[in-house]
């Protein structure tokens, strides 16, 4: 699983950045992209400028970095999005055309407490099993 988040805001505020962190992040636009692996999350990779761009490009570079998923369904899974952000996944999922079935799901309480407004992520089962 991973996401991007717009603003460490959230973070900051749950101990997970310092204020250093904080404030050049959210001065230089920067939204990370947090990967969650062998349940541990920590940042992945590093994306800037406005969310649109952003989730666009977080989207392509999932898809080309786990390259062997299962083509069932994906999840396009989000705390609160913009419609243009929620667009924007969908189009680079679509594009990518091997989903038989996208789902629409929204975070619950505790990404959404320690994320914050407009964090968005494309999950899927990385498998192999490309039938």
């Amino acid at each position: 699983a991973s996401f991007v988040i717009e603003k460490l805001d959230y973070l900051y505020k749950g101990g997970r950045c310092n204020s250093l962190q904080l404030l050049g992040a959210n001065m230089l636009k920067i939204r990370p992209s947090i990967l969650v692996k062998n349940g541990k999350m920590g940042m992945h990779k590093k994306y800037r400028g406005n969310m649109v761009d952003v989730v666009t490009n977080y989207v392509k570079d999932t898809l080309e970095e786990f390259n062997t998923p299962c083509h069932d369904f994906c999840f396009i899974t989000y705390s609160t999005a913009t419609k243009e952000m929620l667009d924007a996944a969908t189009k680079v999922v679509t594009d990518y055309g091997k989903f038989k079935k996208i789902y629409y799901t929204e975070a619950q309480a505790t990404i959404t407490s320690h994320c914050g407004k407009n964090t968005i992520g494309v999950l899927y089962f990385n498998d192999g099993d490309n039938q």
